[in-house]
């Protein structure tokens, strides 16, 4: 692969790190772990040719990314703050990178610069003018720095270097924080380690050869994350400080880079870089490096071992090299795959979301209260487009029309109770409705004839007092007001449904205005709810006194009773006996059981309270209980008249009042309880379309990391478009 499509490679990391893709997709990295004091810094200074911070007060206190260029250009270091996290160690929704001072053209400027980066990281540094007056800051006032409050021990936050210049690598990787043994920081070390090299990550673990294998840290957690050894690398330093005296620890260190101990995929390299005196001796990378080839080919093992490419830095920088553009190379497809996912469900999400605030709040809430009345208005109407409203409302009149009919007196035209067994329809049509007598109280002949005996006055013989008709006829009555109110209730219980489902509907994207749209509209229903009441209570109130304009209607009505009743009589299957032993004392106002014959009965009584037999038993009731039949047909035909009233009455005040009363209204009262014109109209309607905090925060964080997604899918298809362009100037 050429040197071209290489910077290619390392361009699209870059990139896709700038946009913040590693929130989202697994990006290839190479990631630098060890102990501290296992020689990582030297290591890093020998790859990048730049001098890094190395002392006690300012080690490695957050994550460093070297990105290094080789261009024809002269030597130049550019410093950034990449900040992905916040101060609570969450991720940020878009990254801040911030450029830490102009680029260097001096090596000898880089060591401050990047020890001046790091301690404004720590101390979450991200305004430019601070940060122009920071960079004055010198190296000896930068340990009091990192003291104090506000300043962070440790920062996940990441100090980016880009390091071009000829004769340089290119290559990409992090240098982490040491591990170390003990400590209060010793987990949040190893927690962003973790982090790190738990991905997509080539694992640089440097081990330094003048200690035990098993003491460093970087060997456990290798072991945990890539048990296999695919995908680390062993970088062994300082061999030169092996213990030459007894030779164990040498040949020990020896096994491992031979691959017998701990083995690796792609092994172990044994680099020696510069030691304190040669440093400070101001030796340059090129005489470095030929210093480190002079003492393998000078000691043993090295110099006879059959292992030489594993031996010196340049080897371990052309393997690293390689690996990591194998490993982007074999990243892009994933990426690209994992992209496309991604952003799929992100882009379904912020579809799932409710409707952002509107430009026009006013306008637009006009236009969604419209929607609200005129759905309301429909379901009143019914129709195709209305729903099941109109008709769950037409089926709690109809109960409350045959609760109202099932009120009607059970008249039985017989003398008493001992005609029980005899059956009787308590209805004109028979086949529409039948009512057994267990279903409520009977009332027979003699009690119909000892209410009327209470009610007599001053009357002319063979006439029945009207108080006797009224006190019977509101005697039925009783339950009506139950009735109505228990029919008023159940259709305001599906009027606040319909409304329910209606604000749901139409506004469940705005939290604020639905904690106010439900009192607002409860305060109109409560409203039309005791208007209507007050409506009905005076259609009852009338009932209190019997009347009707319909006599000829009500005399016909009648004669179908009393024929019925009569009918029932004639048809007694067998002459029998009867008394008035057995009645109901339930009318209002029943004394005491007594005998007697009809009043003013138009022929004499001719039979004894105790026994009476005749060869037609129906005769004989008719003769003697004339007054009291007409009395039950009168009774009944009128209660027939007068629930069917009541029930169309209170159908049709509660309809109009109160169901089509609120789809009439609904509308202007919710512009005038809402305010939405007048002073100060406009603020109003935003903050009832404000989004709640959570779903604002929602939507910021998907629409950010869809902005990530698009902006790396076409970073991607760029690095797919210079190839293409490439291979045609190829051809």
């Amino acid at each position: 692969m050429n040197a071209k499509h290489i910077k290619y490679l390392l361009h699209l990391e870059k990139q896709l790190r700038s946009l913040g893709a590693q929130a989202d997709i697994d990006l290839p990295c190479i990631v630098v772990i060890g102990n501290q004091s296992a020689g990582k810094s030297s290591l890093l200074e020998s790859i990048s040719g730049i001098t890094v911070p190395r002392d006690a007060n300012l080690s490695t206190r957050a994550p460093f990314h070297y990105r290094m260029t080789s261009t024809s250009q002269p030597f130049s270091v550019q410093v950034h703050l990449r900040y992905e996290y916040d101060l609570q160690g969450q991720r940020r929704r878009e990254l801040v990178d911030v450029p830490f001072g102009p680029p260097l053209l001096e090596r000898s400027a880089v060591e401050l610069r990047l020890r001046q980066a790091q301690t404004a990281i720590l101390q979450n540094m991200t305004d430019s003018a601070e940060i122009d007056a920071f960079l004055e800051t010198s190296a000896l006032e930068l340990p009091s720095k990192i003291k104090g409050n506000g300043v962070l021990r440790f920062s996940k936050n990441i100090v980016c270097v880009d390091v071009c210049g000829p004769n340089l690598a290119n290559l990409s990787f992090f240098d982490l924080p040491g591990f170390i043994q003990v400590g209060p920081y010793k987990t949040l070390i190893e927690d962003l380690v973790r982090s790190y090299i738990s991905g997509n990550c080539i694992i640089l673990m440097v081990l330094a050869m003048n200690g035990d294998f098993e003491s460093h840290g970087a060997v456990e957690f290798v072991r945990e994350v890539d048990p296999d050894g695919e995908r680390t690398i062993g970088v062994l330093t300082k061999p030169d400080l092996a213990d030459a005296g007894d030779h164990s620890t040498r040949d020990l260190w020896y096994s491992v880079l031979t691959g017998h101990i701990e083995p690796l995929k792609y092994g172990y390299y044994c680099t020696r870089q510069p030691t304190e005196r040669e440093r400070e001796s101001q030796v340059t990378t090129e005489q470095a490096r030929i210093q480190e080839m002079d003492f393998f080919r000078n000691t043993l093992p090295y110099s006879s071992t059959s292992e030489q490419s594993r031996l010196g830095t340049e080897n371990l920088v052309s393997t690293v090299s390689d690996l990591l553009i194998k490993l982007i190379l074999r990243s892009i497809p994933k990426m690209q795959a994992q992209i496309q996912a991604t952003l799929g469900e992100t882009s379904l999400a912020i579809d799932k979301l409710p409707k952002p605030a509107p430009i026009d709040p006013t306008a637009y809430l006009l236009n969604l209260l419209r929607i609200f009345g005129d759905n309301y208005q429909r379901a009143v109407e019914g129709g195709v487009n209305g729903g099941l409203f109109i008709q769950d409302i037409g089926k709690v009149f109809e109960n409350f029309r045959n609760d109202m009919k099932a009120t009607s007196p059970e008249f039985c035209p017989f003398p008493n109770a001992n005609f029980a067994f005899t059956s009787f329809h308590n209805s004109l049509d028979d086949k529409r409705e039948i009512l057994p007598f267990s279903l409520k109280s009977r009332y027979y002949l003699e009690d119909i004839r000892q209410h009327i005996q209470k009610t007599v006055t001053r009357e002319l013989p063979g006439n029945v007092p009207f108080e006797a008709n009224r006190r019977l006829i509101l005697h039925f009555q009783t339950f009506w007001a139950t009735l109505v109110t228990k029919c008023q209730e159940g259709i305001k219980a599906l009027v606040v449904a319909a409304l329910k489902r209606g604000t749901d509907e139409t506004f469940s994207d705005y939290g604020s205005l639905m904690s106010i749209l439900g009192g607002v509209i409860e305060k109109l229903i409560n409203t039309k709810f005791e208007l209507m009441n007050t409506h009905t209570l005076v259609i009852l109130e009338v009932e209190q006194g019997p009347f009707t304009l319909h006599g000829i209607d009500l005399n016909i009505e009648e004669t179908k009773w009393l024929k019925k009743y009569h009918d029932a009589v004639r048809n007694l299957p067998a002459p029998m006996s009867f008394s008035s032993s057995q009645s109901n004392t339930n009318l209002p106002g029943a004394p005491p059981t007594t005998t007697g014959f009809p009043i003013a009965a138009t022929a004499p009584a001719t039979s004894t309270a105790n026994t009476t037999t005749r060869t037609s038993p129906g005769d004989e009731i008719l003769l003697n209980y004339q007054v009291e039949l007409k009395f039950m047909a009168e009774v009944r035909a009128y209660f027939d008249f007068a629930y069917k009233r009541v029930a169309d009455s209170v159908k049709g005040h509660v309809d109009v009042l109160f169901v089509q009363g609120i789809a009439k209204d609904i509308f202007s009262h919710l512009l005038s309880s809402l305010e939405i014109t007048g002073p100060n109209a406009a603020e109003r309607c935003a903050t009832y379309l404000a989004e709640d905090p959570v779903t604002a925060r929602k939507r910021a964080e998907l629409v950010a990391r869809q902005k990530r997604l698009r902006g790396a899918q076409e970073e991607l298809i760029s690095y797919v478009n210079k190839l293409r362009e490439e291979a045609k100037n190829i051809l």
